[in-house]
């Protein structure tokens, strides 16, 4: 039997008995979890997953013990033998974080937004080792920079809302492994990371593990995810733990008939061993990257020329020295163009500017030049009217449903509003076309009457997108709208925004990590990195060879949702540089694998032209690129995940 799988002579952790957990609502009684049982030993990652809902994070939170007032609780969860749930709040206290830590799906709810994220991550280490606040900042930010979190002497003084939701998830991930912990719980870890972080982020989950042997609760709808970090796997329907069994034995010989639907419904990349499209895609011709119906150059709703956000946030050093602050440059001179009815997949890292151009579109941010126009209206130039007008047009679909939901008002308010606000629909009829938006989300009526808090976080994020196309807009700016939903959701969800886009002539500024998704919905994809473009085309340019390194990296990250194949992973030194003083010449040449010379130092690289509708931004010359890529291209292999894992 192999070191990763659970023997007799390996202690077991974690071992959950019977689990039962009724939440007590003013609709009665409402069973989250049903007789679960299951045991992690040390060194053992267990999986689980399934649908929003299916009571995956409960059962996180009845292992940390901290459910709410209104849960009735049933059953044993013991650590190292010790029963949680009997446990006394001192008991609690000196467990919590010290042995066990747990990573939350979202964030903000478990950052202090008072406090500086460098003091939050060092505080676990003054808690619980009595170290000093001297040495906790300085574990704190070597911590950071494991995480890769950019600039960490800057970001450590900052307050959570100051930082992207995927910087946030990297420090709530650095304050739950600087402390080493024995069991650690992970729901929905890598959710806002990009693919290379998510890959350096899982390599640091194995490292810890390898290290102290600990024990990993890993929660998430990410299969290729679950596929690659997992020994065993547990699938969760409707709060019962449907199948158990060894990662390899889920993924190729699944019993249950919903763990067979949940793999069919994972969207894989072109080129796998698997060749499979998600069912809902399967109606538009996505193979080619182009469109049923090709929009046209008249059709132009977002023109995009040179356009550059700057932020002049002046940073402690420059406080201390008196010298003028050095600007972020979040986004620093793309020009793209979006047609009616089409989807532009925006692809980078975390702090790429993806979303801050987003932001800009949409008017939550001004341009610091260049020029921006949505149906020829340059946005920095409208007022009064035309500017109510234009923010009906373009809508925001936020990464986090957590922090755009207000917690004091009903889903059948927050959806609601925009009706309101922009004169849609009769008062009279507004209820009946809420109900009509939650069930395109695949949300029942009696969701019009819950509260934020009352819903799971791919409930939440449903809310969102219903919230946004009430609006009937033109442009859907999409920021990571999939991040929090499972596998069999976000396909409803893509079908979805398909429906809408055929009918409406709907455009999407798609926004995602997610490249296996991006290939699936968008037509053409630009490749961001630093705040500039380096490579952009329609999918099927951009999905194969050749590839700027930077887009090879990324494609090359990318887990793949099958336990016995591992792709040999392109691995980027260092974090992403800072937008505040980026690298001169090529702003990727600090951490490029084909780096061509002295010159990708000393000047922005040019644009060249693959075909007419295919450019990547680089020195290298394409021909030498491609023989390159064709020799070294990252490859499927069959692996012993054994060996892989231990």
């Amino acid at each position: 039997m192999s070191s990763r799988v659970l023997g007799d002579h390996t202690r077991s952790v974690l071992t959950v008995e019977r689990l039962n957990v009724t939440y007590l609502t003013r609709d009665g009684a409402v069973p989250a979890v049903r007789d679960v049982s299951f045991t992690i030993g040390q060194g053992e990652t267990f999986g689980l997953v399934g649908e929003s809902g299916s009571g995956k994070s409960t059962i996180a939170l009845a292992v940390m013990n901290y459910l709410g007032v209104n849960a009735r609780v049933g059953g044993a969860v013991r650590y190292d033998g010790q029963d949680v749930l009997t446990l006394s709040a001192e008991e609690l206290r000196r467990l919590r974080g010290a042995k066990i830590a747990m990573v939350y799906q979202d964030p903000m709810s478990s950052l202090n937004p008072s406090i500086s994220v460098g003091d939050q991550i060092g505080e676990v280490l003054r808690l619980h080792q009595g170290i000093s606040r001297r040495e906790a900042s300085q574990r704190a930010m070597e911590m950071m920079r494991r995480t890769q979190i950019p600039d960490p002497e800057i970001n450590a003084r900052r307050y959570p809302h100051q930082l992207s939701g995927g910087m946030q998830q990297r420090v709530v991930i650095s304050m739950a492994l600087i402390s080493n912990p024995d069991l650690l719980i992970l729901d929905e870890p890598t959710t806002g990371l990009d693919v290379t972080t998510e890959a350096t982020i899982l390599d640091l989950i194995a490292d810890l593990r390898h290290q102290f042997q600990t024990a990993i609760l890993f929660i998430t709808h990410d299969l290729g995810v679950i596929a690659q970090v997992s020994n065993r796997i547990g699938v969760m329907y409707a709060g019962e733990l449907v199948e158990t069994g060894e990662a390899e034995q889920i993924f190729d010989r699944p019993q249950h008939p919903y763990t067979r639907a949940l793999l069919s419904a994972a969207p894989k990349l072109a080129g796998t061993s698997n060749e499979a499209r998600i069912n809902p895609i399967s109606r538009r011709d996505r193979g080619t990257g182009g469109m049923s119906k090709h929009p046209s150059v008249d059709d132009v709703l977002v023109n995009a020329a040179d356009v550059k956000v700057h932020f002049g946030e002046q940073s402690f050093v420059e406080m201390i020295t008196r010298r003028p602050p050095a600007p972020v440059r979040a986004v620093d001179g793309i020009s793209l163009t979006l047609r009616r009815g089409e989807t532009v997949g925006l692809v980078g890292e975390s702090g790429s500017g993806k979303t801050t151009f987003g932001k800009a579109l949409v008017r939550l941010y001004d341009p610091t030049s260049g020029t921006l126009t949505v149906g020829g209206e340059d946005l920095r130039r409208v007022s009064g009217q035309r500017d109510r007008e234009l923010r009906k047009r373009v809508q925001f679909i936020f990464q986090n449903p957590e922090s755009s939901l207000n917690p004091r008002k009903r889903v059948e308010d927050i959806i609601g509003r925009p009706l309101r606000l922009y004169g849609l629909v009769p008062d009279d009829r507004i209820p009946g076309r809420v109900a009509e938006l939650l069930e395109l989300v695949r949300l029942r009526p009696e969701h019009a009457a819950r509260l934020p808090h009352e819903l799971s976080g791919g409930e939440k994020q449903r809310v969102g997108i219903a919230r946004a196309f009430a609006a009937e807009p033109d442009v859907v700016v999409a920021d990571e709208p999939l991040s929090a939903l499972d596998v069999s959701v976000q396909a409803s969800i893509l079908d979805l925004l398909i429906d809408l886009q055929d009918r409406f002539g709907t455009a999407y500024l798609f926004i995602s990590h997610d490249l296996g998704t991006v290939q699936h919905l968008c037509n053409r994809v630009v490749v961001m990195y630093l705040g500039n473009i380096y490579e952009a085309g329609t999918v099927k340019d951009v999905f194969a060879p050749p590839y700027h390194p930077y887009t090879e990296a990324l494609l090359s990250a990318i887990p793949i949702p099958d336990p016995r194949l591992s792709r040999e992973r392109i691995r980027l030194e260092g974090p992403v540089p800072s937008p505040r003083r980026p690298p001169s010449g090529c702003k990727f040449h600090t951490r490029c694998p084909r780096k061509w010379g002295t010159i990708c130092e000393q000047e922005p690289p040019p644009g060249q032209e693959v075909s007419a509708s295919h450019i990547i931004y680089c020195h290298r010359p394409i021909d030498t690129l491609n023989n390159e890529i064709f020799a070294a291209a990252p490859r499927e292999r069959g692996i012993d995940r054994g060996a892989a894992r231990t």
